[in-house]
């Protein structure tokens, strides 16, 4: 995967949000793209729920289930179509890398 995919910036605050939220996703950049690397990283080695790399990866779910969508967004993952019982009971997404 090209480097210059790990640097695109998602937008993390709408318009109207408060100026603290705008100020909090100025900052999500400093660490984002380091994120990304890993995450990705992980997927080649399978696909995953966000609840599943997060226990792989030893993260927070909160973490991963705020990042994938990011990811997925600019290119770099994609949805897999399959489902799979998380640890709530219900149905989550089940995450791969986009190797295209």
């Amino acid at each position: 995967m090209q480097q210059e995919l790990f640097d695109k910036k998602p937008v993390r605050a709408r318009l109207l949000d408060p100026s603290t939220s705008h100020e909090a996703a100025q900052r999500v950049g400093e660490f984002s793209a380091k994120m990304y690397k890993k995450i990705y990283a992980e997927l080649l080695k399978g696909e995953g729920t966000y609840e599943e790399l997060a226990e792989r990866m030893e993260f927070k779910r909160d973490q991963l289930c705020k990042r994938l969508p990011e990811m997925e967004r600019i290119g770099i993952v994609a949805l897999t179509g399959e489902k799979r019982t998380g640890s709530s009971g219900r149905l989550q997404r089940v995450w791969r890398a986009r190797k295209d």
